[in-house]
């Protein structure tokens, strides 16, 4: 299950990396799949540019983080959840990324899934703490999935005190901390008191019998 949910989502990212090599479609694509304050279509590509790529190195490290995380994490929250917490995660850190831009007065656009895949490492980090990790490009060095998200909050709180912009800082801290509150109350709050009576009835209707 996991693997098909990572399938879907790297689908979609490789089609929107796909669509940025079309130059007549360039407009479009900065219009709804990058995320700026300074646009006045702030909405949609809150959620859409977090499919964005025009790096092919961003996509590859980016999608290599999330196969990495994402089948735990789907095998304890069910996709379901999964796509919820992911779906949401991208609107959310988009917002904070907004926000930090207009208080440090930093404007320009903003794009790829590393906010949402900051979802999952808090969420993956909080449920296994004890869990070893690795650097992508330091193999040999590892440590636990607790020192991990620390680690990545404390560098990110910096970047965003430095107002350092080779990353988006904001939407990386915000990304982690909404993983870890998720873990510890939105998924009683949010799943198991609205979310989960609306699954319920979905797979009622699909597992139903055809008359």
């Amino acid at each position: 299950e996991g693997d098909k949910v990572f399938g879907c989502i790297l689908a979609l990212n490789v089609l929107v990396f796909a669509l940025w090599r079309v130059p007549s479609l360039q407009p479009l694509m900065y219009k709804y799949f990058s995320a700026n304050p300074q646009m006045g279509n702030k909405g949609l590509p809150m959620l859409l540019s977090a499919f964005s790529h025009i790096s092919l190195l961003h996509l590859g490290c980016n999608m290599f983080v999330l196969h990495s995380f994402s089948d735990p994490i789907i095998n304890a929250l069910g996709k379901e959840q999964f796509m919820g917490l992911y779906l949401s995660s991208c609107v959310i850190t988009s917002f904070f990324s907004h926000v930090s831009k207009i208080a440090t007065g930093r404007m320009g656009s903003s794009l790829g899934a590393s906010g949402a895949i900051c979802t999952v490492l808090g969420v993956f980090g909080t449920l296994l703490p004890e869990a070893q990790m690795q650097i992508i490009l330091l193999p040999f060095f590892t440590f636990s999935a607790s020192v991990g998200i620390k680690s990545l909050m404390a560098i990110d709180t910096v970047g965003i005190l430095a107002r350092w912009q080779f990353f988006d800082h904001a939407a990386h801290l915000s990304g982690v901390l909404f993983g870890i509150w998720w873990c510890y109350q939105g998924h009683s709050i949010i799943w198991h008191k609205q979310k989960e009576h609306v699954m319920n009835w979905w797979h009622s209707i699909r597992e139903k019998p055809p008359p």
